[in-house]
């Protein structure tokens, strides 16, 4: 759900902007479905998001939450942190906030029109 973390991670480490955003919308394995830039950015995402969800300090933040909200903790924490990220973004950029997502929706529109997606079914 923090799309706007992983769009910032994916520009640092010049991974594909689109295929960093569809991770969250694709089941399994990934490969032979979308071009290998595609692929990559799912797998760099998924890479994120373990790494991050494997930190003691995140499991403690999970923690926090009522025992019933638990499953919901870590969607939470995405918009908490995509939150804050806006809130801070000059620390982490040296571009502006909306060149930043004017660059990002450009990327993702030239990746669309140049990606051969797969059946609905692989969803």
């Amino acid at each position: 759900m923090n799309y706007l973390a992983h769009l910032h991670v994916a520009t640092q480490c010049d991974s594909q902007l689109m295929g960093n955003l569809l991770a969250d919308f694709v089941k399994g394995r990934p490969d032979n479905q979308f071009s290998l830039q595609t692929v990559e950015g799912i797998y760099l995402h998924r890479f994120v998001d373990s790494t991050i969800d494997a930190l003691p300090e995140i499991k403690t933040c999970r923690q926090r939450f009522p025992s019933a909200l638990y499953r919901y903790s870590a969607i939470a924490l995405d918009v908490f942190w995509d939150h804050a990220l806006i809130q801070h973004w000059d620390r982490f950029s040296d571009v502006s906030f909306a060149q930043f997502v004017e660059h990002a929706e450009s990327e993702c529109q030239r990746a669309v029109k140049n990606e051969p997606f797969p059946p609905p079914n692989a969803f």
